[in-house]
């Protein structure tokens, strides 16, 4: 399981490569064949809501290249939750079939 956050994690950041935004912690459990991750995102300098849509398409989609069901959800912040470190990644349970 390791090496899916792990995948998750290279593939978003390279989702968000071009644009002006960091990526600083990525959660995610699994549910069955469901892989749902939580983005927590930095917006590195103001950006119009258009672009906040087109960046949820982009991690969506970056997402399905790890797993084949997966939801994906993004947190606009300013700092790492939980008091963790920018970078780190969890999985934060599984129960697989």
């Amino acid at each position: 399981e390791s090496s899916l956050i792990g995948n998750l994690h290279d593939a978003i950041t390279a989702a968000l490569a071009p644009h002006p935004f960091s990526l600083l912690q990525v959660a995610a459990t699994k549910t069955g064949r469901l892989l749902f991750a939580v983005a927590y995102i930095r917006p590195d300098q103001p950006s119009p809501a258009e672009a906040l849509d087109e960046l949820r398409e982009r991690v969506q989609a970056a997402g399905s290249t790890v797993a084949d069901q997966v939801k994906t959800e993004i947190i606009f912040t300013g700092m790492a939750p939980f008091g963790g470190v920018a970078g780190q990644t969890a999985l934060c349970g599984t129960n697989a079939e």
